[in-house]
């Protein structure tokens, strides 16, 4: 298959390429698109971030991987460990909806395990916890999440501050009259 003599050797010359290649074209709209996400996500971010009971949300979440006890759960076993005293997120929603039963216990022990197989209980959870602190300030929930797109609760358990088992958290509201 020939396709005609090159120029050098004094054929015609090549065809000038009019327009961009696809790929720039491509390229320059998720650009776009990339910009357009962030600008929202921030701006959303900035919104939300103004809001006090979010705020202090984030911000105990923050603080929660960090708090005595969590490295001893990652330690146990657990891929990500948090606690986290939700006492003033809890005020926060008090003060905008005075209503709202909050007969739960505010101290919140988590732990997330890669796999369902590999999991701690939530007995484990509170004696990995109370070995790391001594007594615990307060009553706490224990808990043990599963992780991935599936995750679900594995359980969720109330202990006193010494570590007796008081039930499900589900049991505990139940009986100081929440629904």
């Amino acid at each position: 298959m020939t396709t005609g003599t090159p120029p050098e050797l004094g054929g015609p010359p090549a065809p000038e390429k009019k327009g961009r290649s696809g790929f720039r074209i491509l390229l320059y709209v998720l650009v776009g698109l990339g910009a357009v996400l962030v600008l929202t996500c921030g701006g959303l971010a900035f919104f939300a971030y103004r809001d006090p009971a979010i705020r202090e949300t984030i911000g105990a979440a923050m603080e929660a991987q960090n708090a005595p006890g969590a490295a001893e759960l990652r330690q146990a076993g657990c891929a990500q460990a948090g606690v986290m005293d939700m006492g003033a997120a809890m005020e926060a929603i008090l003060e905008r909806a005075p209503e709202t039963d909050l007969s739960i216990p505010t101290l919140f022990v988590s732990c997330q395990v890669a796999a369902e197989g590999e999991s701690l209980d939530c007995d484990q959870v509170a004696r990995t916890y109370l070995a790391a602190v001594g007594r615990a300030p307060e009553r706490f929930v224990a808990q043990v999440n599963s992780a991935g797109i599936n995750s679900r609760q594995l359980c969720q358990v109330v202990f006193s501050e010494d570590g007796q088992r008081l039930g499900t958290l589900e049991e505990v509201v139940r009986a100081a009259g929440g629904s």
